[in-house]
């Protein structure tokens, strides 16, 4: 799987990736949502579906940030 490898470390995409996850605050939904943005570096734009704002804010507030904030804008938004 090195050719894999590669690919994952070159990949940097010219716009911002938008992913949606419905029952995003717990379970399998969260760790997906979370390994997502650690996977991509914080460069992605996540919503969580969930029954709680409050729990979704904390694990959107756990992400991994981009390491150059100026150039890209992570977002999380919240819809219960």
């Amino acid at each position: 799987m090195p050719t894999l490898a590669i690919s994952d470390a070159q990949f940097s995409p010219s716009y911002i990736p938008v992913a949606v996850f419905v029952g995003g605050i717990s379970g399998v939904g969260q760790a997906m949502a979370e390994a997502l943005a650690r996977q991509l570096e914080g460069h992605i734009h996540i919503t969580l579906i969930g029954k709680s704002a409050q729990v979704a804010s904390e694990i959107s507030a756990g992400f991994v940030k981009p390491p150059h904030s100026d150039e890209w804008k992570q977002r999380s938004r919240i819809a219960t």
